[in-house]
């Protein structure tokens, strides 16, 4: 894979006195000032930023810094546009990449420098910022993405800015992580496994049935997601099977008989009184990697540090035989009434979960959840923004790209399918590394 490096400069200046007009002393014709207005706000604080204008890299060393002046390095502006802002005579240095380029990271002289990270570093040192193209995921252009969508050419236009700005905000982060999105990994192990966990419910004891009407709807849901997947690439997966590792009850929540006579042999918790991301077992690493994986580790044993009403069931894991022959899970799927504010249905989604909470959110007649708000937060577990936010994605807002992600649409669309192959394209770049 050939990386291609766009500009790089570095700057460093003394903060100014003049809280009213700050300055930028302009060393190289490779250096942009951006919002002067809010620079006037930092007090006493310069804000600069790294241009990709030309190639090559530059060091200054001329200006006069204290010796070991606070430097804060971020991966790119404030999603509005606005600079971060920061404290007396601190400097912030921010990469803006050029039309066709995304940032991927700081190289800096003499440091192991992490993204958005501060360290003091004197007017000698040098400060590489790296840029890519598209050839980063293994592409040449974006239309390639939209391979079986009739897109014309003015959503073409905002496809590739919210891909674009998709890249930068979110995508780039979750690569320099070297984190597995778990389409990728259940692809790679086979099945898609989750666990449930019922942190509240509606008063009603939990039924089997009820279970199956999730899992159903769960099952359905991530194959909406990778339908057009195939189409893209003949390796991707056509559809993606779900498998149950367990049940967590909090205490509370009653479980009718009809759950113990189906999903006998599964293992289940009993009154747990978490309710956060956390999980009442203990896993291991088993399979050594440079990437992250849920898949690289196994459930070993149950958690010691919970309250003796908690009940375990299998209460040993050495002999323990699992019913489908898993050990390990992607993620959980939440269920809580608990909710922030008015809402009847809402959910959040992260890389480890999937929350669904509210009154309204579970239908105790179809055994399903809101189905815009499942499909919705399963796409944030795909990695997939809230495109919604118009302040984050102003090309995308007000309906330009109808979107289950972006708004517009309450099914998943061909916007939606064109970023999750934007992901899968990432994911094979990332296997190869």
């Amino acid at each position: 894979m050939k990386y291609l490096y766009t500009l790089i400069v570095v700057l460093f200046l003394i903060a100014c006195t003049n809280t009213n007009n700050d300055q930028i002393s302009d060393s190289t014709d490779e250096i942009s000032q951006e919002n002067e207005t809010d620079n006037q706000n930092t007090n006493n604080s310069i804000v600069l930023t790294v241009s990709s204008s030309g190639q090559g890299q530059t060091s200054v060393d001329n200006v006069e810094l204290d010796s070991r002046s606070t430097v804060y390095f971020y991966t790119n502006v404030l999603p509005d546009g606005r600079i971060p802002e920061v404290n007396e005579e601190n400097i912030n240095i921010i990469p803006i990449p050029s039309e066709d380029s995304f940032f991927i990271g700081w190289e800096i002289e003499g440091y192991d420098l992490e993204l958005n990270t501060t360290l003091e570093i004197d007017q000698s040192t040098t400060v590489t910022a790296h840029f890519v193209d598209l050839s980063f995921f293994g592409l040449d252009t974006y239309e390639e993405l939209f391979t079986g969508f009739n897109v014309n050419i003015d959503e073409t236009i905002n496809f590739k800015l919210n891909l674009k700005r998709y890249i930068d905000l979110v995508l780039i982060n979750f690569n320099n992580d070297r984190i597995v999105n778990p389409i990728w990994a259940a692809n790679e192990a086979g099945s898609f496994n989750i666990y449930f966990h019922f942190e509240s419910w509606n008063g009603n004891p939990i039924t089997a049935e009820n279970i199956q009407g999730l899992i159903s709807q769960y099952q359905e849901i991530i194959n909406l997601w990778v339908a057009s997947l195939r189409e893209y690439d003949p390796q991707a997966p056509e559809n993606l099977e779900l498998k149950i590792f367990g049940f967590v009850f909090n205490q509370g929540v009653s479980v009718d008989d009809s759950f113990f006579e189906q999903y006998e042999g599964y293992p289940y918790v009993l009154n747990f009184t978490e309710g956060s991301e956390s999980s009442p077992w203990i896993t291991e690493l088993v399979n050594s990697s440079t990437k992250i994986n849920p898949y690289d580790n196994q459930v070993i044993d149950n958690r010691t540090d919970l309250p003796d009403t908690v009940t375990f069931y299998p209460e040993n894991w050495n002999d323990f035989q699992h019913p489908d022959a898993i050990n390990m899970y992607l993620k959980k799927a939440w269920f809580t009434l608990q909710c922030d504010g008015d809402c009847p249905a809402a959910g959040h989604g992260g890389v480890n979960y999937i929350r669904l909470f509210g009154e309204d959110m579970f239908d105790n007649e179809t055994n399903r959840a809101n189905m815009y708000v499942f499909t919705h937060e399963l796409g944030h577990t795909f990695f997939l923004d809230d495109g919604y936010n118009c302040v984050k994605y102003p090309d995308g807002c007000e309906d330009q790209n109808p979107s289950i992600m972006f708004g517009g649409s309450g099914v998943i669309t061909p916007f939606d399918h064109i970023n999750i192959r934007l992901v899968w394209a990432q994911q094979r770049i990332l296997n190869q590394n």
